[in-house]
């Protein structure tokens, strides 16, 4: 019996932006400018203020995201990979912890995220995820053109997380890790779903209704986790 799981990234196994946090990490370098910060500030406070909806707003992000490494290589951005793990970190307590049990119990990791490819390769190299599916920036002659291929919306989570399910037998166990609206057509999809401190009510509400397990970041994750494999 194959067991997969399927994992967000901000706010689930990471706190916060990651894309956001590793472009920032590209100024710190001296590989960008910091023009993109108020651009995404105010993408973001669109949605607070109720003037966006929430995939409006990750689109927004995401454009902003995929300008900021315009004429850029991947094998540049790569070599900071590490650097910005090390410097900007912000995971969760037990985010290694999970990783580590999942492998020793042979489940095969796929990190699912609207971030841009760059950034969710970073983590996925450090957790050691199995696979990611991502936002792509788009590539021109082996550089970043600044724009975006194509950001990954919930409906396109759903699509191609089930295009995993191809190669896998019928009785398959299927856990989704997530955080908000957008995970909600991915995790529909699972198994089993861990809810990770979800922030918005709407979020809470679906929670409650589909029985899946909201946990708070003081919980023991990978504690839950094996009782359920285990």
């Amino acid at each position: 019996m194959e067991r997969l799981a399927f994992l967000d990234v901000d706010r689930t196994i990471r706190k916060g932006s990651v894309a956001l946090g590793f472009c920032k990490y590209l100024v710190q370098v001296g590989l960008v400018g910091n023009d993109f910060v108020e651009r995404d500030s105010l993408v973001r406070k669109r949605y607070e203020d109720g003037q966006i909806e929430y995939q409006d707003m990750v689109e927004g992000v995401v454009t902003i995201h995929g300008s900021v490494l315009s004429g850029l290589t991947p094998q540049q951005l790569s070599e900071h990979y590490d650097g910005f793990i090390r410097d900007v970190g912000g995971f969760f307590e037990w985010t290694v912890s999970l990783f580590e049990l999942l492998r020793a119990n042979e489940v095969r990791t796929t990190l699912v995220s609207a971030g841009i490819r760059p950034a969710i390769e970073a983590i996925a190299n450090y957790v050691q995820a199995d696979s990611i599916i991502t936002s792509e920036p788009e590539l021109l002659g082996g550089r970043y053109t600044g724009r975006v291929a194509r950001i990954l919306h919930d409906i396109d989570k759903r699509q191609l997380v089930g295009e995993r399910f191809g190669d896998v037998g019928t009785d398959s166990v299927k856990i989704g890790f997530g955080d908000s609206t957008g995970d909600v057509s991915m995790l529909e999809l699972m198994d089993h779903v861990f809810i990770i401190e979800p922030h918005q009510k709407e979020m809470i509400s679906i929670s409650e209704a589909k029985g899946w397990r909201i946990v708070r970041e003081r919980d023991n994750l990978p504690e839950m986790v094996n009782a359920l494999l285990n």
